[in-house]
């Protein structure tokens, strides 16, 4: 028996949450609901360099579970910043493979992501949120990913 891929089921989408961004989605399934805010691209000071800052914001998610450590879990607190950093790196790499960096060799681009709510590993609806975001601030892209 093959092993199923995951399939994103019954997903609602809204853009232009944040008319202050280039680019803003709200998507809400029923496993998640995050925001991912594009702010760029602008242009970098130094020649040639190209810059993608993706960040997580804090979520009530995240107060919620930092509310519930005590101080005997200063480890556990410490996985949860590891797992966000690690999280910001695969989002910074996929990112590098969907924008056609070179039609912006200067380019600065800040991406946040906020998430509301989470049930399950939700990697694959943060990407899925990026290239909505992506689409709708006008960045040229390689591909765009689709449910």
């Amino acid at each position: 028996m093959m092993p199923q891929t995951p399939t994103i089921k019954d997903f609602a989408v809204k853009t232009s949450i944040n008319p202050a961004c280039a680019g803003s989605v709200f998507l809400e399934t029923s496993e998640c609901k995050i925001v991912c805010e594009i702010e760029g691209p602008s242009i970098s000071g130094a020649k040639n360099v190209q810059s993608i800052q993706v960040r997580i914001e804090d979520t009530t998610v995240d107060k919620i579970i930092e509310q519930t450590l005590g101080d005997d879990d200063f480890e556990k607190d410490k996985e949860l910043k590891v797992k966000r950093v690690e999280l910001e790196q695969v989002l910074t790499s996929i990112t590098e493979n969907l924008v056609r960096m070179e039609e912006y060799p200067n380019m600065e681009l800040a991406i946040t992501f906020k998430i509301f709510e989470n049930r399950m590993n939700i990697k694959q609806y943060l990407a899925l949120a990026l290239s909505m975001a992506l689409v709708h601030s006008g960045i040229q892209t390689n591909t765009i990913m689709v449910p």
